[in-house]
C-alpha cells in the first residue's frame, strides 16, 4: 500500500505542477490529492482506504468505458454491416424456411485424412 500511495503522490504532484505551469485552476485539488496520498504512505489504515477508494474507482469507469465501447462498436460497425446485407439480400446464416424441404441437414463433405496436416498446422 505505501507503494501505491507514494507512485500516486508523485502522479498527483507532477499533475498538479503541470496544472500551476499552465495556468489552470485545478491545480489546488491535485496538490490536496497529493498531500492525502502522502499521509497514507505515512499511516497504513489511511492507505488501505484510499487504495479501496481508488480500486472502486477504478471499477465503476471500468463498467461504463466497457459498456460505452461495446454500444459504440455494435451501432458503428455490425448495425451497419447489417443494414447493408439486409438491403443487398444476403443471409450468413441460411435462416430461410423452406417448407418444401425434407430437412434442413448439411452433409459434411469427406476429406481424406492426411497425417501431414496435422504436423504444421499454421
Amino acid at each position: 500500500m505505501r507503494k501505491f500511495c507514494i507512485q500516486m503522490f508523485i502522479g498527483f504532484t507532477v499533475i498538479g505542477s503541470i496544472m500551476l505551469l499552465r495556468h489552470k485552476g485545478l491545480y489546488l485539488l491535485f496538490y490536496c490529492l497529493a498531500g492525502l496520498f502522502l499521509l497514507g504512505a505515512l499511516m497504513p489504515p489511511l492507505a488501505r482506504f484510499l487504495h479501496f477508494i481508488w480500486m472502486k474507482l477504478a471499477f465503476f469507469i471500468e463498467w461504463v468505458i466497457t459498456r460505452l465501447l461495446m454500444c459504440i462498436i455494435f451501432y458503428l460497425v455490425f448495425a451497419p454491416l447489417g443494414l447493408i446485407m439486409k438491403c443487398l439480400g444476403k443471409d450468413s446464416l441460411d435462416r430461410k424456411i423452406e417448407k418444401e424441404k425434407k430437412t434442413y441437414w448439411k452433409e459434411k463433405v469427406k476429406v481424406p485424412f492426411k497425417p501431414v496436416n496435422y504436423e504444421r498446422q499454421f
